[in-house]
């Protein structure tokens, strides 16, 4: 949502198309892969917080009840995958590092035993980029994904000229990369700190969309950890009985988990929108709390009935926010707190860096 630090050119490229790298002129360079979606625009890298709290009280007051949809059948990535990468923007100089690194350890994978090569190497860094975005990820979903790729971005092969050579070489080139011991030893340390970064930013995302001005969507399967690449990745079948299992397990009182923390946050979200319609409804307004550039928070009813904070940052969690003054049950967790006008924000937000409040 707010901006990120650039990432800069790794390597020149030509012009390619939308789900495959970016149309651009020569001698550009390959978009950070999370601007690239459908109904987006891959030049608009972000807003401001305050950007953000004006766009939602226009919506408060003119579109109340539109739909909030972050994710569709249509979505070249899904959620999850492009709050991994979008991660990137703020770690850039350390992806940047990992990412010249990783081109000297696969340059043997690029050359097949009669001396041609293949990706080249704006193909190479969309491959990188999406398994950051991914991983783990099965050969099948990964070859999958780089034939379509690579059609539409119309390099070196389309879908009405074929190159299947070219095409099999870059996909035994992003399969070999799965079982490749120094590319392995290499990316995995730094893809941990990538998902953890990524599942902080998409529970934030969805605390948001379920609490702002609108109606929330939720995309079939996106209950859970979902790292879906475009159809017919996305398109894969839903596993309703786990999600079923996991939410009678959470209202049985299990803990959530990694796996489960989206559903917890959807069904008390989605309960406290049952609770109180008056919040929620069109005449719930929108109310933004000061609390600087790297955090997320308003409050939502008359006097402040439900709050909502989010850091987007970890350095937010040491800024103050200006809430009402009251008695507040943490929705997520049922702890209760008294808080006076100006609160830390480390006090208030769980682990996730959210905190999702309503008046008692």
């Amino acid at each position: 949502m707010t901006r990120g630090r650039s990432i800069g050119a790794l390597v020149p490229l030509a012009a390619c198309e939308p789900d495959g790298l970016m149309v651009m002129s020569e001698g550009s360079y390959v978009r950070l892969l999370a601007l690239n979606d459908v109904g987006g625009d891959p030049g608009r890298w972000g807003i401001s917080v305050d950007e953000f709290h004006a766009a939602n009280t226009e919506r408060a007051r003119r579109f109340p009840q539109n739909l909030l949809v972050t994710q569709t059948h249509d979505t070249k990535r899904s959620g999850d995958a492009r709050a991994r990468i979008g991660a990137l923007s703020a770690m850039a100089e350390g992806w940047a590092t990992c990412v010249r690194r990783w081109y000297e350890l696969t340059d043997e994978l690029v050359v097949d035993g009669v001396g041609r090569g293949g990706p080249d190497p704006q193909e190479r860094y969309l491959i990188f980029q999406t398994l950051a975005g991914v991983w783990p990820i099965s050969p099948e979903r990964l070859e999958g994904y780089v034939e379509k790729a690579l059609r539409e971005a119309k390099r070196n092969t389309n879908w009405v000229d074929q190159n299947h050579d070219w095409e099999d070489r870059v996909k035994r080139f992003a399969v070999a990369l799965l079982t490749h011991g120094p590319f392995i030893d290499s990316f995995e340390p730094f893809v941990a700190e990538v998902a953890a970064a990524g599942e902080r930013a998409a529970l934030g995302q969805l605390l948001l969309k379920l609490t702002v001005p609108g109606v929330p969507d939720v995309y079939q399967g996106d209950e859970l950890i979902d790292l879906s690449l475009v159809d017919p990745d996305n398109r894969r079948p839903v596993d309703w009985d786990a999600r079923r299992d996991a939410l009678e397990a959470l209202q049985g009182g299990a803990q959530p988990t990694r796996e489960t923390m989206k559903l917890h946050i959807i069904s008390r979200a989605l309960a406290l929108r049952a609770r109180r319609p008056e919040v929620f409804g069109a005449g719930g307004g929108y109310e933004p709390l000061e609390a600087g550039p790297d955090v997320v928070a308003f409050s939502r009813g008359s006097g402040g009935e439900v709050v909502v904070v989010v850091a987007l940052r970890r350095a937010g969690e040491g800024a103050c926010v200006q809430l009402p003054a009251g008695a507040y049950r943490a929705v997520l967790t049922g702890r209760e707190m008294q808080v006076g006008a100006a609160t830390p924000v480390g006090r208030l937000v769980e682990p996730h860096g959210l905190v999702l409040l309503e008046r008692v």
